[in-house]
């Protein structure tokens, strides 16, 4: 049999095609696309960021280790839109921990993450499952 038969041809498993969604990621949602990867990276499975985060399922371990991704991208993002995604998500893993876990990950002052939390409730350019964890989030933080 030859390549073309099927046989002896390289593989194209997952390692090719999660690169090549990521680099068409990459180029349709340029704000995205780090973030997303990131995240893929954290928590297997996941199809991006935001689902990766509000995920009821993604464990403390993974949060923290979400939100620690996150601040080095909001910190160091190639551009304004990976860095504005960045503080959004890395917002959103704290309010994640707190709201699905019932734990804080993080030394931020409450006056610091209510207006954290408030940001990432009103921005219309989140996904909504985020904008719901920072409402969740701002009633978990009233109460503690």
């Amino acid at each position: 049999m030859t390549a073309t038969d099927g046989e002896n041809r390289p593989s194209d498993g997952p390692d090719l095609r999660s690169a090549l969604r990521w680099a068409l990621d990459a180029n349709d949602r340029p704000g995205h696309a780090a973030c997303d990867w990131l995240a893929t990276e954290i928590v297997p499975g996941c199809n991006d960021a935001a689902s990766a985060v509000a995920s009821r399922t993604t464990t403390l371990e993974q949060l923290t280790a979400l939100k620690v991704a996150f601040k080095s991208q909001r910190q160091g993002g190639a551009t304004a839109a990976e860095r504005n995604r960045a503080a959004r998500l890395y917002a959103a893993s704290i309010a994640a921990a707190l709201v699905h876990h019932a734990r804080r990950i993080t030394h931020n002052s409450d006056r610091a993450l209510n207006a954290a939390f408030v940001g990432l409730r009103d921005d219309e350019n989140v996904e909504r499952p985020l904008r719901e964890l920072g409402a969740a989030a701002l009633s978990a933080l009233q109460q503690a």
